[in-house]
């Protein structure tokens, strides 16, 4: 699949998770969140990606029904969901055990393969 966000530097490792999700049709509508408003909630998991960055994240959970993104925090939460309105984002927790188990396993095999 085509990484349509590639363009628009608002590609991530999660982008044809996105995609797909953009088929799902919508549920209810919730009243939209302002762009601030999603910055906001972005700092409390990507605080150390820069301004710029966060607007374009922000302009990216604000256009999709889904976006799925990483994240590190200190929390037993894997997942965290957030609502936006016309669009949600769903973050993994990159600090959380069960993704450093889950990427371990990965890496190995990986290593196994090339063997």
């Amino acid at each position: 699949m085509e990484d349509k966000y590639k363009e628009t530097g608002q590609s991530t490792k999660h982008s044809e998770a996105t995609q797909i999700a953009e088929k799902t049709p919508a549920v209810t509508q919730r009243e939209k969140k302002s762009e601030e408003e999603v910055i906001k909630d972005i700092k409390k998991t990507h605080e150390d990606i820069g301004k710029e960055r966060m607007e374009r994240l922000a302009k990216l959970v604000l256009s999709n029904r889904i976006t799925v993104l990483e994240g590190e925090w200190d929390s037993p939460n894997f997942v965290q969901v957030k609502h936006y309105g016309g669009g949600s984002s769903l973050t993994y927790n990159t600090g959380h055990e069960f993704f450093k188990r889950y990427t371990d396993l990965l890496n190995e095999l990986e290593n196994s393969d090339e063997e």
